[in-house]
C-alpha cells in the first residue's frame, strides 16, 4: 500500500475516526484520484484536514455548552428532590406499594363477603332484600378503596444540604419527615 495516497476507509483506520467523520472533514478537499466509488486523497492534505481544529472559540463554546448541560441536569435533580419534599411528586415505588396494599385489602374484603353474608342470605326469600343486602356488603368492601389514609402517614426523606448551602440531589439523608 502506498502510504502517500489513502482512501476514506484507510484514513478512517489510520485516524481511528469513523467514516462519516472522515468524509465530512474531507468534503472541502478534491480527491487525488477516483476509482469507481473509492476516493483517493493525498495523505498529507487529508490528515491535516481531519485533525484540523476549526478554532479555539468553537472548542470553548462546545465546552461551555457541555458544562451548561451538566448544570441543568443537576438543577433538574434538585428540583425533583424539592418537589418530592413538598409532596408534589411521589416515587413510583411508593405509589406501587400503596396500591398493592390497597388491592390486598380489597381482595380480602371481597373474599370475606361470602362468609359475612351466607347465614343472613340463607334465611332470606325476598329477591329485593337479597339484592340490597349483597349490594350493601359489596359497597362496604369497596369503601376500603381509600389510599389517601395510607399516604398521609408516608414519610419522605429530607434533602441533604452541604456546607456551601447547595442541595445535593444524589445524597439523601436517612432522616425522615412525616407528611402533614
Amino acid at each position: 500500500m502506498d502510504i502517500r495516497y489513502l482512501s476514506i476507509s484507510q484514513l478512517s483506520q489510520v485516524t481511528g475516526r469513523d467514516r462519516r467523520t472522515v468524509t465530512s472533514r474531507l468534503s472541502a478537499l478534491k480527491p487525488y484520484k477516483i476509482f469507481g466509488k473509492s476516493h483517493i486523497y493525498d495523505a498529507h492534505t487529508a490528515l491535516e484536514a481531519i485533525y484540523k481544529v476549526d478554532s479555539i472559540d468553537e472548542i470553548e463554546t462546545q465546552m461551555a455548552k457541555a458544562s451548561l448541560r451538566i448544570e441543568e441536569g443537576n438543577a433538574e435533580k434538585i428540583d425533583l428532590q424539592l418537589a418530592k419534599m413538598r409532596g408534589d411528586q411521589v416515587e413510583i415505588e411508593t405509589v406501587a406499594a400503596i396500591v398493592e396494599k390497597e388491592y390486598g385489602r380489597v381482595r380480602a374484603q371481597h373474599i370475606a363477603i361470602a362468609n359475612k353474608t351466607c347465614r343472613d342470605l340463607a334465611v332470606m326469600t325476598d329477591p329485593r332484600l337479597i339484592k340490597d343486602f349483597i349490594e350493601d356488603a359489596i359497597n362496604e368492601s369497596l369503601s376500603e378503596l381509600t389510599a389517601d389514609e395510607d399516604f398521609k402517614n408516608y414519610e419522605i426523606p429530607e434533602l441533604n444540604i452541604n456546607d456551601q448551602g447547595e442541595a445535593n440531589a444524589g445524597a439523601i439523608s436517612v432522616t425522615t419527615t412525616p407528611l402533614a
